[in-house]
C-alpha cells in the first residue's frame, strides 16, 4: 500500500519535462531568498516594488524581499537584469534635509512648489523647475554620499504626491533596464557626465538599445511612465543627479537585454 502511495506521486513527478523542473525550483528558491540579496532570477521581465524601506522583485509569479532597512539590494546571476543594477537607498534626517535646504535655494524652491500644487505636474513644468533652479553642489555633496555595492538614492523629500531624490554614481555604475510604472520623472544633471541608453522591446520581450544619449551639468532629462531606459556612469568622474518622480516611484518592472 505504501509503495503503491509512492508511486503515485512519483510518476507524475518522472513526467515533468527537465526544463519545467528549473522553473518549479526557480520560484521555489524566490520565496526562500535571504532578505538582503537575490541570485538566478530569469526572464525577460521583473517586477519590482518599493516601500519605505524595502524593495520586493517580482518574477515568473514569484516574490522576493529585498533589503529590511534602509537599503535596498538587487543583486543576480550573469543572465539577470539586476546584476547591474545594484542600488542603496537612504533616506535624509531630518536635520539633515533641513540644513540642504537652508543653503540650497535651488531645492528649497522646488520643495516649496511641489508642495504647494494639488495636481500631477506634467514633464515640461518640471522641465522648468529643474531648469530655473541655482543649486549649491558643495551643500549636496555634504549632505549626500556614495556607496560601493551600486548607485545610491539619497531620498530628500517623500509625500504622496512626489519624491524629491539626490541618486550618485561612482565611475562605472549604472541603474538595470527600467521603465518607470505610474510615475514620470525628470532629472538634473548637477556634477559629471550622465549616459542615458533607450530601450524598445523585441518580438520575445528582450530589450533593444535604440538610442544613446549624454547630458552634461544643468542638462535635464524626462522619462515617461512606459519609456525603458538604462542611466549610467560611464565616466572616470562621480555623478550626481536631482530626480522628481511624480507620484513616487512605488514599482517599476526591469528587462534583460536582448544582446
Amino acid at each position: 500500500m505504501v509503495m503503491h502511495r509512492m508511486n503515485l506521486i512519483i510518476q507524475p513527478i518522472l513526467r515533468i519535462p527537465l526544463n519545467k523542473y528549473w522553473e518549479i525550483l526557480m520560484r521555489l528558491r524566490i520565496l526562500m531568498v535571504p532578505l538582503n540579496r537575490i541570485h538566478h532570477l530569469r526572464g525577460p521581465t521583473q517586477r519590482a516594488e518599493i516601500g519605505n524601506n524595502s524593495l520586493t522583485v517580482e518574477q515568473n509569479g514569484g516574490m522576493g524581499t529585498l533589503g529590511n532597512r534602509s537599503d535596498m539590494y538587487q543583486n543576480g546571476h550573469e543572465d539577470s537584469p539586476l546584476l547591474m543594477g545594484m542600488v542603496v537607498q537612504v533616506e535624509l534626517e531630518s536635520e539633515v534635509r533641513e540644513t540642504l535646504l537652508s543653503r540650497c535655494t535651488g531645492l528649497s524652491n522646488l520643495v516649496e512648489w511641489l508642495d504647494g500644487i494639488d495636481y500631477r505636474p506634467g514633464l515640461n513644468e518640471l522641465h522648468h523647475h529643474l531648469s530655473s533652479g541655482k543649486f549649491n553642489h558643495t551643500a549636496l555633496k555634504e549632505c549626500i554620499d556614495y556607496a560601493d555595492e551600486g548607485y545610491q538614492r539619497n531620498i530628500i523629500k517623500k509625500t504622496e504626491f512626489y519624491e524629491l531624490v539626490a541618486i550618485s554614481w561612482t565611475p562605472g555604475q549604472e541603474t538595470s533596464i527600467h521603465d518607470h510604472t505610474g510615475s514620470d520623472c525628470a532629472f538634473l544633471i548637477v556634477e559629471g557626465i550622465s549616459t542615458e541608453t533607450i530601450y524598445q522591446l523585441d518580438s520575445e520581450g528582450l530589450a533593444e538599445p535604440v538610442e544613446v544619449r549624454t547630458y552634461l551639468p544643468g542638462e535635464i532629462c524626462a522619462a515617461e511612465e512606459p519609456d525603458i531606459h538604462k542611466i549610467s556612469n560611464n565616466e572616470k568622474s562621480e555623478l550626481i543627479n536631482i530626480h522628481v518622480y511624480t507620484p513616487p516611484l512605488h514599482a517599476y518592472n526591469t528587462y534583460v537585454a536582448a544582446s
